[in-house]
């Protein structure tokens, strides 16, 4: 019988089918596919991204949905090995992607905000339930002022209040008068404490 070699990649061996097989070849590239795609989504659960990366390269689609309905996006931006991937293969990011990443290492948050180029798209990204952006979420929560200067020295904008009216310094003054007053004094040697006052119809800080 006639043999048909239809799809060749790294990681299998050369298939083939012939051609009066009951599944024909459009059906067996399919399964093929579809077996790359959960390959890459593993590889990089196991924070295999050399793999990852190659299966990618051969292909395989990054939106695909595996265990608990997740892609590649939802596991790789929990790394700074995924994340890379993720900005290097250009995977469409979630609106909240600033927000994950401020939750986790510094690291992570910083190589983001460095290496992609349409970070400004994301990092004033209000929260629809409390209108505030992650500035708000470190002022009440983790005070992590390292994650506060960088994102301010990335450019969020830091007049912009939640629903209740209040900027990211009015909670961290609340929650956290000595770093609160550190941050002031950083923004007004960076520059950036016009910016902030500029919208505001008094300076709450009187520093």
């Amino acid at each position: 019988m006639k043999m048909k070699n239809i799809f060749t990649f790294d990681g299998f061996i050369n298939k083939k089918i012939t051609e009066n097989h009951n599944v024909n070849a459009d059906t067996y590239v399919k399964m093929i596919k579809k077996n790359i795609d959960k390959d890459a989504y593993f590889a990089l659960l196991d924070n295999n991204f050399q793999r990852t990366r190659e299966l990618l390269d051969q292909g395989a689609d990054p939106y695909s949905k595996h265990a608990s309905n997740r892609d590649i996006y939802d596991i790789g931006i929990d790394t700074l090995g995924g994340l890379k991937i993720i900005l290097d293969y250009n995977i469409k990011l979630k609106t909240r992607v600033i927000y994950k990443l401020s939750f986790g290492k510094p690291n992570m948050l910083k190589y983001f905000l460095k290496n992609c180029k349409d970070y400004k798209n994301y990092i004033n990204y209000i929260d629809s339930y409390a209108g505030e952006t992650v500035l708000h979420y470190l002022s009440t929560n983790q005070f992590t002022l390292s994650k506060i200067k960088l994102l301010i020295d990335y450019g969020i904008d830091t007049s912009i209040k939640n629903n209740n009216g209040e900027t990211f310094l009015d909670l961290l003054k609340k929650n956290n008068p000595k770093k609160a007053k550190q941050i002031v004094q950083y923004m007004k040697d960076t520059d950036k404490w016009h910016s902030y006052i500029k919208n505001q119809t008094k300076n709450k800080f009187n520093l």
